[in-house]
C-alpha cells in the first residue's frame, strides 16, 4: 500500500518504491466555469494517511496529486519534512472554494505551512502547477471517487 510508513531495513535493502494509487478524479475551476486542471487524485483520510501523505514519495505525475479530508471544523497545517518534491499546496473550504495557496514547498522543510482559514481538503500538486495553469484563490474544486 503506498500509504504505509517505511520499514526498518538494513542499509544495503533498496527503499520501497511508492506507486500512485488512483482513489478519485478532481477538477480545478475559475469562477467562470473553465476548467483550469484535472487530475488523478490519490485520497488521504485515515489518521495514517493523513500523516504520512507523499512522504518519501520521489516523483508524481504531472496530472497527479493528493487530496487531504478533514472534517473542516479547524485549521489544519502542513509541513514538509520526508517529503522529497516541491508541491503547490491548495487549501479548500467547505464550499469547495480555495482559499490559501502555498506554491514551490520547499522539500524537507520543517516550517509549518498554515492556511488562514479553516480547511476541509488540502489538494496537494507538483509545484509549479498552479503557475502553469493559472489556479488561484476563488477557484473551486469538483471531485469523484472511483471505483
Amino acid at each position: 500500500m503506498a500509504c504505509r510508513p517505511e520499514a526498518k531495513m538494513s542499509d544495503s535493502t533498496p527503499a520501497p518504491k511508492h506507486i500512485f494509487r488512483k482513489d478519485g478524479e478532481l477538477v480545478i475551476k475559475g469562477p467562470d466555469g473553465v476548467v483550469k486542471g484535472a487530475f488523478d487524485i490519490e485520497i488521504a483520510e485515515s489518521e495514517e494517511a493523513l500523516q504520512t501523505g507523499l512522504k518519501f514519495r520521489e516523483s508524481m505525475g504531472p496530472n497527479q496529486g493528493m487530496l487531504f479530508i478533514f472534517d473542516g471544523r479547524q485549521s489544519y497545517g502542513f509541513w514538509v519534512q520526508d517529503t522529497y518534491i516541491s508541491l503547490d499546496m491548495l487549501f479548500i473550504n467547505y464550499e469547495n472554494k480555495i482559499f490559501y495557496i502555498a506554491e514551490n514547498t520547499t522539500p524537507f522543510s520543517e516550517d509549518p505551512i498554515e492556511p488562514d482559514g479553516f480547511n476541509l481538503y488540502t489538494l496537494e500538486l507538483n509545484a509549479g502547477t498552479c503557475q502553469k495553469l493559472n489556479i488561484q484563490k476563488g477557484d473551486t474544486i469538483e471531485w469523484k471517487r472511483t471505483p
